[in-house]
């Protein structure tokens, strides 16, 4: 992948890397997007070389091509759980999504600029972890399905945390 400024393309030997490490990383509670950050830093790449703007869209394009995947694969399951989509579980959704997509709308530039780095993506990753882990601790009082909107506001503050 190059564009026309000048800037090095990437190398399709690290693009397999990336790529490889993407597809199961979507699976799993862990940051795939933070493995996109660390897996350069730790291999030594000079991956800073690289024009800023094709690094984010080849990101893009690997969670486009991961997204692409799941929807594919999980397609029976998505079918399942649209037949039985009503306004609660839509509201749900929305309101979880909408947290996240203010703080990235609003600190696109300030986050990319200051928490990118292999050290604060390290750190994210720590307090994300055991974020996880003490909610899991938690004991279970209600299923998924008695989700209201307030635990789908919950959720987005957190994802954008």
């Amino acid at each position: 992948m190059s564009v026309d400024d000048g800037s090095r393309p990437i190398p399709p030997s690290r693009a397999v890397v990336l790529g490889a490490v993407q597809g199961p990383a979507e699976l799993l509670p862990v940051s795939s997007s933070a493995h996109l950050s660390l897996i350069p830093w730790l291999a030594d790449w000079d991956w800073e070389s690289h024009d800023a703007e094709l690094r984010k869209s080849f990101e893009i394009a690997l969670h486009a091509g991961a997204a692409a995947a799941l929807l594919l694969g999980q397609r029976r399951v998505i079918a399942s759980e649209l037949a039985s989509f009503d306004r609660r579980k839509g509201s749900v959704i929305a309101l979880s999504f909408l947290p996240p997509v203010a703080v990235g709308l609003a600190l696109e530039r300030q986050i990319e600029e200051n928490l990118g780095g292999p050290f604060q993506t390290a750190i994210g990753l720590l307090v994300g972890a055991a974020a996880m882990a003490l909610a899991d601790q938690r004991p279970k009082h209600r299923s998924r399905q008695r989700a209201g909107a307030l635990d789908g506001l919950a959720l987005g503050v957190a994802q954008a945390c």
